[in-house]
């Protein structure tokens, strides 16, 4: 591998940039009532039941997850509270610790572009397309554990790479950094189980192409296999403590109270073979009424909120994930601008479309073992759009629940900037001039308002 190139990291510049006026911009942004969960860890000093038992007035429907990252913030919040910190103030240090996965998992796939022998131009590229990836940079500036498993993930696939492209014999050191990125990233959330097939698929493939023993390569996949059981059992034993099975879905009904014996109705499946380009333009910002069922009693006493019903169940799933992947939030209390969403999904269509290119040339380099783990964990991401949409009464691919694999799009992209550049090298300052009015239109968006006080937050950490 070639010496990496820190001047790269110049290019990540606009993606801090947004994180931090994100995180400074909205009000206390919270993915689900992670917050919640973050504030009875710090105050009891234990971990909630996982049956989700209420604390502070709020069923607590985060309980079930891994605990990794709300454990972290617990312990911000807790150090900021005995220094004297307000609620308020206090809320938002867990709030910095998602902008710091965030972050991380940016320099991270730093890192991976430059172990993957990328040319500087594509790799550059990519990096700075990466500052305008609205629902991903607002995911990282929201109280959630989406980044963390993120950059743990992206710790495995980074090591994973290592580990598939080493000389023979494989050693251990690539090995044990992917047992700490596969055993984290399941300490941080249950959907680390995405990202083992390809972990122990980057050890073993060295079978066929280095010729190595497989007893060998057997016991180096069996340690990362016990590295992601060991951590995964840790919440499975939670399970089993508090219902008696080693894994518990919260039904999000019992949290508000309402009977759990009614059928809940089946969402029309949502279409693998469309894209309804035409109706996201007309993407509606109409105010809605609350279902409760699906929010918390923070949420239903914060006042109305803007959002598009259609938003999350659409009858296309690529079009709820371009939606999703390439918008700020809708959960706030006044509507946001709709002409420069609409705006940014005209933009952001050719780098997507470049983004497809390079997952195909990726499927096309499979013949060398380079690019097996960044393929995986793309498998990994459809395979989990396979299941919210089919398997799960309501479908629901909103672009957060595919931040683990984050890394994987960034090398495609890249990867489709090398296939232009390759075709004609005279088009880097049009892709250049490009990315800058992408970028130019994502701020145009992230600015344009509303804006809220940054202590004053909403919605609010405790009911009224």
């Amino acid at each position: 591998m070639k010496k990496a190139d820190y001047r790269d990291l110049y290019f990540l510049l606009p993606l801090a940039a947004a994180v931090l006026v994100a995180f400074l911009r909205f009000p206390l942004l919270q993915v689900d009532d992670n917050l919640s969960v973050i504030r009875h860890i710090a105050e009891t000093g234990r971990w909630p039941e996982v049956t989700g038992a209420r604390f502070a007035g709020v069923g607590l429907r985060q309980a079930g997850h891994a605990m990794l990252h709300h454990t972290l913030a617990a312990g911000i919040w807790r150090a900021l509270e005995v220094a004297g910190a307000s609620l308020r103030t206090t809320a938002r240090g867990a709030q910095a610790l998602s902008a710091a996965w965030a972050l991380g998992t940016a320099a991270l796939i730093w890192c991976l572009l430059n172990r993957l022998g990328l040319e500087r131009a594509p790799r550059r590229l990519a990096l700075f397309s990466l500052g305008t990836f609205a629902g991903w940079i607002w995911t990282g500036a929201a109280v959630g554990n989406d980044m963390a498993l993120a950059f743990w993930s992206t710790v495995a696939l980074a090591a994973g790479t290592a580990v598939i492209s080493s000389p023979p014999p494989l050693r251990w050191k690539p090995v044990l950094f992917l047992c700490l990125g596969v055993g984290l990233a399941a300490a941080s959330k249950d959907l680390s189980l995405l990202i083992l097939p390809g972990a122990l698929a980057a050890v073993l493939a060295r079978k066929i192409f280095y010729r190595e023993s497989l007893a060998r390569l057997a016991a180096k996949a069996l340690a990362v296999a016990a590295a992601w059981g060991l951590l995964t059992s840790v919440n499975a034993y939670r399970h089993w403590q508090g219902t008696g099975t080693l894994f518990h879905y919260q039904d999000l009904r019992i949290s508000q109270g309402l009977d759990v014996s009614l059928p809940v109705p089946r969402v029309r499946e949502k279409s693998f073979f469309s894209f309804r380009f035409d109706r996201l333009l007309r993407r509606p910002y109409a105010l809605k009424e609350k279902e409760r069922v699906f929010l918390s009693p923070e949420d239903y006493l914060a006042g109305d909120d803007y959002a598009s019903d259609w938003d999350y169940n659409p009858d296309s799933v690529w079009t709820d994930l371009y939606a999703t992947w390439w918008s700020l939030p809708d959960h706030i209390p006044q509507k946001p601008d709709p002409a420069a969403a609409r705006l940014l999904y005209i933009a952001a269509l050719p780098v997507s479309l470049l983004g497809l290119l390079g997952a195909v040339l990726a499927l096309a380099h499979l013949g060398r073992p380079l690019y097996w783990p960044t393929v995986c964990w793309a498998l990994g991401a459809v395979a989990l759009l396979l299941g919210v949409s089919y398997l799960v009464e309501v479908p629901f691919s909103h672009a957060r629940l595919f931040s683990f694999a984050v890394g994987s799009g960034v090398v495609f992209l890249a990867l489709g900037f090398r296939t232009l550049l390759r075709w004609k090298p005279a088009l880097e300052p049009w892709l250049w001039v490009y990315l800058s009015a992408l970028t130019a239109v994502f701020w145009y968006l992230l600015l344009a308002g509303p804006f809220y006080s940054f202590w004053p937050v909403w919605p609010r950490l405790t009911p009224a």
